[in-house]
């Protein structure tokens, strides 16, 4: 009799497990459906944040070239300054 117990409670306990496994099974397919649902809604975001850290790259490129260019263009443009502003020393004052 008592093995007839412990085989029932065997037979109960794989039942339950099954219907567990088979309950994580559907579990786990639904979430890689709400993962792959989730990848392909920011896929779009993902470009567009590519192409835009691509501008802005660009534009930090473009600043610090302009930023050299107007460094260059004052000195050059004290540099004639002084020149033209400097006191001859031919002059009689």
């Amino acid at each position: 009799m008592s093995k007839i117990n412990e085989l029932t409670v065997y037979r109960e306990s794989n039942a339950t497990l099954r219907a567990e496994g088979e309950a994580k099974g559907k579990r786990v397919a639904e979430l890689d459906a709400k993962l792959r649902q989730v990848s392909d809604e920011l896929a779009p975001a993902k470009q567009e944040l590519l192409v835009l850290r691509a501008e802005l790259d660009a534009r930090d490129s473009q600043i610090t070239r302009l930023t050299q260019d107007t460094r260059r263009w004052q000195e050059r443009a004290q540099q004639l300054l002084t020149k033209v502003w400097r006191p001859s020393p031919f002059s009689h004052t």
